[in-house]
């Protein structure tokens, strides 16, 4: 081969790998990394229901192009979800929708008491009155909703006394989350100390208060089984708490229309039930705590019920 043809197969050579390098290059640019962020035990419901499946399945229907990284700590406490992902910290967060109050005024349905069946029927139902009625009040402003959903509903828990009638609850102090579950119990005479769930082993385990509301899953996923001595339960539950699986708006806008269509498959009603069956499914572990620390059931009777309802009925 003369010289100029060496130095032709040269160039056709270098100009190959410039382009196979450009071409690396723009691949690595298409791919996108999100950050979810996980403020719950990795054993939480929340994981097992909402944050791995929907992870696991954004990869899958993007054929990698999109992939979800979860931090091993909390980029910010439960409560500052909301503002973590406004700010970019985060891209993807789960969020109690109590703490949002002044801003997701209709989100707060949930809250209703004895409005609970079960987590996967009642998440959906939420999710599709939020699109039906709600989304025209735009109070996701800035953030891509991507599913709505509630636990199981609140039981009442405690290690002083059972709670047959209203007046069994005077005195006692009880963990709430914050909004109408707290307005419920002031009225019906509890002490009520609010929390995040994430405080719910703490404040038990250490007698800072004498019992809680929360769900049967509770007792397994925050290990406060050996703490409980009398449960409560109602019809449909005392009350519950709707929580919101969000994205970024900006970050989701600057996805590829391909991947947001794509990851709309594996979010919206079908994340909603799902994260809701996680909930129902959870309870069994809570069931099985209850047998093995020999928790006391009282069934809320007609009589009780009667009187929540009396005085409960403020809050819807």
């Amino acid at each position: 081969m003369d010289r100029l043809g060496r130095i032709t197969v040269s160039t056709l050579l270098t100009a190959a790998a410039v382009m196979l390098s450009q071409f690396t290059i723009s691949q690595a640019v298409a791919e996108t990394t999100l950050i979810g962020n996980a403020f719950f035990p990795r054993h939480h419901p929340f994981m097992k229901g909402v944050l791995d499946p929907w992870s696991k399945g954004v990869e899958k229907v993007t054929n990698g192009r999109v992939t979800v990284m979860i931090p091993p700590a909390s980029l910010a406490p439960a409560p500052r979800q909301w503002d973590m992902v406004s700010k970019g910290i985060a891209d993807v967060a789960v969020f109690a929708n109590v703490f949002q109050r002044k801003r997701l005024h209709l989100q707060q349905i949930a809250q209703i008491p004895f409005l609970t069946t079960t987590a996967a029927a009642t998440s959906v139902a939420l999710w599709r009155t939020q699109q039906k009625y709600f989304n025209v009040h735009n109070e996701y402003k800035g953030k891509k909703l991507l599913a709505n959903f509630v636990h199981n509903g609140y039981i009442l828990k405690n290690r002083i006394r059972p709670v047959t009638k209203v007046a069994d609850l005077k005195g006692l102090k009880i963990r709430s989350s914050p909004g109408a579950a707290k307005a419920a119990l002031d009225v019906l005479g509890a002490t009520v100390v609010t929390s995040p769930g994430v405080k719910i082993f703490e404040y038990v385990s250490k007698g800072t208060v004498d019992g809680l509301i929360a769900t049967y899953s509770s007792i397994r996923t925050y290990k406060i089984g050996r703490y409980i001595k009398y449960i409560t339960e109602f019809e449909r539950q005392l009350s519950n708490v709707s929580f919101s699986f969000f994205m970024n708006q900006k970050k989701w806008d600057g996805l590829p229309a391909n991947d947001r269509k794509a990851i709309e498959t594996v979010s919206y009603e079908v994340l909603s039930k799902g994260a809701g069956i996680a909930w129902d499914t959870s309870q069994g572990g809570g069931y099985e705590d209850v047998k093995t620390y020999n928790i006391q059931i009282t069934k809320a009777d007609d009589a009780i019920l009667a009187e929540l309802r009396s005085k409960l009925g403020f809050i819807e």
